[in-house]
């Protein structure tokens, strides 16, 4: 079984917006560059295991659901670690502790009730989330901050950043 699992030289300390990684490849050139410079060939063996999450949606070959792969890159911004699973489930990580602060599951939440997805469960492959936020965000209003996730069926779904509700104004 596969976890996401964090890294640290030593304890956590608050990441300045600029070390985010907002977006599959880092950004919009996915240049997979960070100009952050705790980590070195010199400090790497030092490093332990900070946390590990397990999202639990892992099937083996031959399951009814057929098999998974995690093959997702999780985003870090808003102080927030995202990331997507074979099931089509949306995780929000506490970056320094690894516990959650919430989870989206589209067969189990939807908007007035009424799950997005109703087909059996099936895993399919994710690969990441992306998020985006209003030029000047308006404290306290829902879906300022949001986390897009595409689905095997076609669908997008635009999630509150902060809450995990689904965005009723989108779609």
């Amino acid at each position: 079984a596969w976890a996401l699992l964090a890294l640290c030289l030593g304890p956590a300390s608050a990441q300045a917006a600029e070390g985010d990684w907002a977006g599959f490849g880092n950004d919009p050139g996915g240049s997979q560059y960070s100009a952050l410079d705790q980590m070195s060939a010199a400090n790497v063996a030092r490093l332990k295991l900070a946390w590990s999450h397990r999202s639990g949606d892992v099937a083996k070959p031959g399951a009814p659901t057929g098999s998974t792969s995690f093959e997702a890159v999780p985003i870090h911004v808003n102080d927030t670690l995202y990331y997507c699973t074979p099931f089509e489930r949306v995780f929000a990580l506490d970056p320094a502790t690894g516990k959650e602060k919430w989870v989206f599951d589209p067969r189990k939440d939807g908007i007035d009730g009424k799950p997005f997805v109703t087909t059996p469960k099936k895993a399919a492959i994710c690969r990441h989330v992306a998020y985006w936020q209003a030029v000047t965000p308006v404290a306290g209003q829902a879906c300022q901050k949001r986390i897009f996730k595409g689905d095997a069926g076609g669908f997008v779904y635009a999630l509150d950043a902060d809450t995990g509700k689904p965005c009723a104004d989108f779609g």
